[in-house]
């Protein structure tokens, strides 16, 4: 309890689904699934042809009104117009206005960009290819922010407290060990979580819950290895609350087990 330890610990990283503000037809793809693209360049396009036709009539109208709006302005200084007229005239130019506003915003919608520094995986769209409004089409990694994931006993997890030092090692890193701090324990977990309903809660659909997660920073400084998102491994958590020998076995314990990791274990899976 006072080392608490877990081999089931990986990297994570914000997933975000990329949908379209705007369904039709795609007409340019930019990007390419694992190549790293900056926040702001864009991903793809959807064929314009139609939204352009229309905020060229829209701005076609604005310019119409504009000259009517001018128009009354000097006949009623002249008073050969009623006021009335003028404030007529004012609300059409207005909606004109509005209207090459938004047919201006929806050919801005046509392409879509990358919300971070990331790359794109799980990447199926083509060009010519119909999507709907709202409908994901892509899923974009981002690579500014990445964070441990610890799958801890619930026996093991009264004593963790934010700021405690933890040890990690990494499967695809055979014999090196990582050193960094627990952020946080996450308070809940979905077993516990009942959907709203009209039903009462059946006792058979509970389950017994035996672990918590905990959530770790990942170092900045990894020696040059890279904290790929999805890489597993084990950890130990010291929460200062033991001999210090305690900790000292743990963490003989992570150093051992990351060096075992240069064989192949034939019955892992």
């Amino acid at each position: 309890q006072y080392t608490p330890y877990s081999d089931t610990v990986f990297v994570q990283r914000p997933v975000v689904q990329i949908a379209s503000n705007l369904g039709g037809q795609v007409e340019e793809l930019y990007v390419q699934p694992h190549k790293s693209i900056k926040q702001g360049e864009p991903l793809y396009k959807m064929v314009d042809t139609a939204i352009v036709d229309r905020l060229n009539q829209a701005k076609a109208e604005l310019g119409k009104e504009a000259k009517l709006l001018s128009d009354a302005k000097q006949l009623v200084a002249r008073k050969v117009m009623a006021a009335e007229e003028l404030t007529l005239r004012r609300f059409a130019y207005d909606a004109a206005e509005a209207a090459v506003d938004r047919y201006r915003y929806d050919l801005e919608q046509t392409t879509t960009y990358a919300p971070a520094d990331g790359y794109v995986i799980n990447l199926q769209l083509r060009a010519g290819q119909f999507v709907r409004l709202k409908q994901p089409v892509m899923s974009f990694v981002s690579t500014e922010e990445a964070w441990l994931v610890m799958k801890l006993r619930q026996e093991g997890s009264q004593w963790v407290r934010p700021g405690q030092a933890v040890q990690f090692a990494l499967t695809m890193y055979p014999g090196a060990v990582f050193d960094s701090t627990v952020e946080a324990l996450i308070e809940g977990v979905g077993e516990a979580q009942l959907s709203p309903s009209g039903q009462l809660p059946s006792t058979h659909a509970l389950k017994p819950i035996d672990h918590f997660a905990v959530r770790i920073g990942l170092p900045r400084d990894a020696n040059g290895k890279a904290m790929v998102f999805g890489a597993s491994g084990l950890a130990a958590i010291n929460t200062g609350k033991g001999a210090d020998v305690f900790w000292l076995l743990r963490r003989l314990e992570i150093q051992s087990e990351s060096y075992l990791n240069y064989l192949y274990n034939p019955f892992r899976g």
